[in-house]
């Protein structure tokens, strides 16, 4: 999930994924969803699946770059969503993960406090690139995934507002994450 992407100065991949990114941190104005099943949820254009704590509410822009789709709950305490951005061209694969770890921390005001570099398999089999990085402030507390496949790059993350601790519904929302391509 690309949480706190942004455009600023040149217009480079990490810039357009910060815009997912300020989507899943702006679904903190939605209205709280209070169920507490599982909904499974899949991205036919982002290739992926996983299952929120509610129905996702959809976001989609386009950019000249790059077209962004996201996707956010809003439950209790804690702001799940899952983003996937189509790029016109490559992506520099590292600086793809490693900007959008760094783009989600400033977008919601929380350090990266670790990060673990390692590979994703897809349900072909294929492995592809991943980053996962845990962010914490004084504030709120979360982790996110962010995988890069050719052109696009799909991020899912969470947070929950502290001092309540949703590491667990964290923690299964990303475990959910499955790849299909």
């Amino acid at each position: 999930m690309r949480i706190g992407l942004h455009l600023a100065g040149r217009t480079t991949m990490q810039g357009t994924l910060r815009f997912a990114s300020l989507a899943i941190l702006a679904a903190t104005l939605l209205p709280a969803a209070s169920a507490s099943t599982q909904v499974p949820f899949t991205s036919a254009e982002g290739g992926y699946s996983i299952s929120f704590p509610a129905e996702p509410r959809e976001t989609v822009e386009t950019k000249p770059e790059a077209k962004i789709f996201s996707y956010i709950v809003r439950q209790d305490d804690a702001i799940y969503g899952s983003s996937h951005v189509e790029y016109n061209s490559e992506l520099d694969v590292e600086a793809e993960l490693q900007s959008n770890a760094v783009n989600f921390a400033e977008a919601v005001k929380a350090p990266v406090t670790s990060r673990r570099r390692t590979q994703f398999t897809a349900a072909s089999g294929e492995k592809r690139p991943e980053l996962e990085a845990t962010y914490e402030s004084d504030k709120l507390a979360g982790k996110g995934i962010v995988i890069v496949s050719g052109r696009r790059s799909i991020m899912a993350a969470a947070f929950a507002l502290k001092p309540n601790d949703r590491r667990a519904a964290i923690d299964q929302f990303l475990q959910s994450f499955t790849l299909a391509r």
